[in-house]
């Protein structure tokens, strides 16, 4: 991992550190925190919702 961008790169793919907050007003990328990319999703955190909005958000 990379601390200055918190994203490694190993062939066509990308690993990022994130910190989600669910439950948020709106879907959001909020910034970095050190090496850790901050999101904001609308979901919730029940049986894996935030966690599937998640990946079709940052896919958007």
């Amino acid at each position: 991992m990379s601390p200055a961008t918190g994203k490694r790169v190993v062939g066509p793919h990308v690993t990022l550190s994130l910190r989600v907050q669910p439950r948020a007003s709106r879907n959001a990328v909020v910034g970095w925190t050190g090496d850790t990319l901050n999101v904001r999703l609308t979901a919730p955190p029940v049986e894996g919702a935030a966690n599937v909005a998640c990946l079709e958000f940052l896919a958007d």
